[in-house]
């Protein structure tokens, strides 16, 4: 967590982040160097985080489909009620 390097954002720097590889698939969804994300100091101390901006450096992004025609990459599925089009996120 820094306040100095990209003031007046707070910005939080995660390494070597990598997805957990699903069974089924050969490879992790994704894989980064970095994810730095910055936010809006002032709004840290209210409790309301302010997502200014997202930084990725050394990505690699893998899309797949197994044996079974399944996806690695739906972000969303279907909901459980049978009445409903609505979708949610995973």
């Amino acid at each position: 967590f820094s306040i100095v390097k990209n003031w007046p954002k707070a910005s939080i720097l995660l390494q070597g982040i990598q997805t957990e590889k699903q069974p089924g698939f050969l490879n992790p969804f994704v894989t980064a160097g970095e994810i730095q994300l910055s936010v809006d100091l002032f709004s840290v101390f209210s409790n309301e985080y302010k997502l200014n901006e997202i930084t990725i450096k050394d990505a690699t992004i893998s899309l797949e489909i197994n044996k079974n025609r399944i996806n690695n990459y739906s972000l969303f599925k279907k909901s459980d009620s049978s009445k409903s089009l609505s979708k949610k996120l995973i």
